[in-house]
């Protein structure tokens, strides 16, 4: 009995991730240009919002809303 209790809480743990849909919303002069649904932990998903912003588009800023 104890093992499949165990055994079950295991499982539940490993279907559970910190991976999280997120979406980076990028913005032009307060207007919306696009939006980009990231799956990952928030600080890559941030990271990847971010790396958005930098690639070299002028007035360009995201982040994760």
């Amino acid at each position: 009995m104890k093992t499949s209790i165990l055994l079950s809480l295991i499982v539940v743990a490993s279907l559970s991730s910190c991976r999280k849909k997120y979406n980076c919303v990028c913005t032009t002069s307060g207007t919306v240009v696009s939006t980009t649904e990231i799956r990952a932990t928030k600080s890559n998903a941030t990271a990847d919002c971010n790396a958005m912003s930098s690639n070299g588009n002028n007035g360009k800023t995201c982040s994760i809303q």
